[in-house]
């Protein structure tokens, strides 16, 4: 799909930072893997109404 592979290669170098961010984070413990749930919880509820908002992403299809 033309607009997702623009969306990964506008947003490579984030990706690419957050890898990098969350690869020093212990996922081992439970603790730990809390906070990386807690993380997404708060963060992709967010992402995704942001995108729905944007003209781009009106015409794709929602698979739900």
């Amino acid at each position: 799909m033309p607009i997702l592979q623009a969306l990964r290669a506008e947003t490579a170098g984030l990706h690419g930072r957050l890898d990098s961010i969350m690869s020093r984070a212990d996922l081992s413990t439970c603790e730990g893997y809390g906070r990386f749930l807690m993380m997404h919880a708060r963060l992709l509820p967010a992402l995704e109404s942001w995108l729905a908002r944007q003209d781009m992403f009106q015409t794709l299809p929602l698979h739900e």
